[in-house]
C-alpha cells in the first residue's frame, strides 16, 4: 500500500497490478474525520480486458481496499478524486455515495461505450457518455471539474478549509479582516424596477461574504440554484441562493436535488446555512411534472425542515406559492427570516393571481383586459411587499440591502449556541 498521506498522485489498485495496456485504472476516495485520512482504493475496472476464468471473478468481486488510518472513525466526510477511468460495479460503489467527488477531465465515469452501443444501439464516444464534463453538467455526479490532479488536489483542500474535522465540532472559524459594519450601497440598487428583469445572485452574495471569497460547489449544473461555501465574521456558512439570471430563478427537479443534498451536507457538519431567496414558483410543464417535480422539491422542503443547524433566510424580490415554502421560510422552521423592502411574499404573482380570481368577471366587462389590470395594481399595492408577512410573523424584519452582511452576522450570532433536538427514531423517510 502506498503512503496514504501522499494524495497528489495516483493510487494503483495493489489487488490488480497493470492491465494488458500497462497502466493503473484508479481513483482515490478521501475520507476525513479528527485529522485523519483514510483511502479507501478502487481499482479502475476496465471490464474484464486481458483476464479469463477464475481471474475475472476475482477482477469483478475483490474490487476494493481501505487503509484506515484510525480504527474508531466511524462517520467521516467522503470524497472522491476520479483520476482514471471506471465503469461498471466500480462506479457505481463509488462516486455517487461520496459527498463530494472530483472529476479529472478526459477520464470517463459510466458504464462501456461498447455496452451502451451493443444493448441500445447508441453510438457515442467514452466522454459523452460518461466524461467529466457530462457529469457536471447534465447528470450532476461530479461537483468539481479539473485539468490536472494537481488542481483537483488544491480543490479538496479548498474544500476542507470550510468543514470541520467530525459532527462533533462546530464549523471552522478564522481571523477576519473584512468589517462587519461594512455597507455596500450597489445593493439598494441591484433590484431592477421592472419584476420580470434578471440580476446576478453572484453580485450580491460577493457583496455580502468575508473578502468577496464564495467558493461554489455544482457550478455547472442546475445553474438556476447557486450552493457553496462563504464566510461570515471568519465562520464558515453554506450558502442557497436562487440565481434570476438563469431561467428567472425558478425551481426545477435537478436544482432541488442540487440544493437539498447541499442542505443536508451542511446540517451532517454543524455548518449554519444562510439562504438568499429569490424565486418565482417551480418550473411549469409535463417534462417536470412527469419527471415528479413535486417528489423533488419534497426532498428540498424536507432538508430545511429537517436541518437543525442556525438558518438565517433573506427574501431580496419574489418568494411565491410553494417555492416560498421549500426555500427555508419561517413556518418550516426557519430561524431568523429577513426581507428588503423589495420583496413579494405571496401566493403568487399579480397577473396569476387575476387570471385565477377575476377571469369570469373580466369576460362581462367591456374592457377585460383594464379590468384586469385594475384588478392586477390592486393585488400588487397589497400584497406585493414584505409587510404583510411582517404582520404575521413570517419575517423578523424588513431590512436596508445595503446593510445586508451586518444582519446576516449579526443573526448568525445570535444563534451561535443553538441546540435543537428531534424525536428519537430510526431515520427519517426522506422522498427519495
Amino acid at each position: 500500500i502506498p503512503d496514504p498521506n501522499d494524495i497528489t498522485k495516483q493510487i494503483p489498485n495493489p489487488l490488480y497490478g497493470k492491465m494488458q495496456d500497462g497502466n493503473d485504472h484508479g481513483y482515490i476516495t478521501v475520507n476525513l474525520k479528527k485529522g485523519t485520512i483514510r483511502h479507501n482504493v478502487y481499482g479502475g475496472c476496465m471490464g474484464t480486458r486481458g483476464l479469463t476464468g477464475i481471474e475475472q471473478t476475482k477482477f469483478a468481486i475483490s474490487k476494493n481496499v481501505t487503509v484506515k488510518l484510525n480504527e474508531d472513525v466511524e462517520d467521516t466526510d467522503n470524497g472522491c478524486v476520479v483520476l482514471g477511468d471506471i465503469y461498471g460495479c466500480n462506479n457505481v460503489n463509488s462516486s455517487p455515495l461520496e459527498d463530494v467527488t472530483v472529476h479529472i477531465y478526459k477520464t470517463q465515469n459510466a458504464s462501456a461505450t461498447q455496452i451502451a452501443g451493443s444493448v441500445l444501439g447508441e453510438n457515442v464516444t467514452a466522454e459523452q457518455l460518461g466524461g467529466a464534463s457530462v457529469h457536471s453538467t447534465k447528470s450532476g455526479v461530479t461537483h468539481f471539474t479539473a485539468p490536472t490532479e494537481e488542481e483537483a488536489i488544491a480543490t479538496i483542500k479548498k474544500l476542507l478549509s470550510y468543514i470541520p474535522q467530525n459532527n462533533m465540532e462546530e464549523a471552522p472559524v478564522v481571523p477576519c479582516n473584512d468589517p462587519i459594519d461594512r455597507m455596500e450601497d450597489m445593493l439598494n440598487e441591484i433590484i431592477p424596477d421592472n419584476p420580470n428583469q434578471a440580476y446576478d445572485m453572484y453580485d450580491v452574495i460577493n457583496a455580502v461574504v468575508d473578502n468577496g471569497e464564495f467558493f461554489e460547489i455544482h457550478k455547472d449544473y442546475a445553474k438556476n440554484i447557486i450552493i457553496g461555501f462563504a464566510r461570515f465574521n471568519g465562520q464558515s456558512v453554506g450558502v442557497v441562493a436562487n440565481q434570476p439570471k438563469f431561467m428567472a430563478g425558478v425551481l426545477d427537479c435537478n436544482s432541488s436535488r442540487k440544493a437539498a443534498r447541499f442542505v443536508r451536507f451542511c446540517d451532517a457538519f454543524n455548518i449554519p446555512l444562510v439562504t438568499l431567496v429569490d424565486v418565482p414558483g417551480f418550473l411549469p410543464g409535463t417534462g417536470q411534472e412527469y419527471n415528479a417535480v413535486i417528489v423533488h422539491g419534497a426532498k428540498l422542503l424536507y432538508a430545511y425542515g429537517e436541518a437543525t443547524v442556525p438558518k438565517v433566510t433573506v427574501t431580496l424580490r419574489k418568494s411565491y406559492g410553494g417555492s416560498h415554502i421549500v426555500m427555508s421560510c419561517k413556518q418550516l422552521r426557519g430561524d431568523l427570516n429577513y426581507a428588503w423592502p423589495s420583496a413579494e411574499i405571496a401566493v403568487m404573482g399579480g397577473a396569476g393571481a387575476v387570471g385565477v380570481l377575476y377571469a369570469k368577471e373580466a369576460k362581462e366587462k367591456e374592457d377585460p383586459k383594464a379590468y384586469l389590470a385594475e384588478k392586477e395594481a390592486e393585488y400588487t399595492n397589497l400584497f406585493a411587499n414584505p409587510y404583510v408577512a411582517a404582520k404575521y410573523g413570517y419575517i423578523e424584519d424588513v431590512i436596508e440591502p445595503r446593510n445586508t452582511r451586518f444582519r446576516i452576522i449579526r443573526g448568525l450570532a445570535q444563534l451561535r449556541n443553538k441546540k435543537q433536538t428531534v424525536p428519537a427514531k430510526k431515520h427519517g423517510n426522506i422522498p427519495l
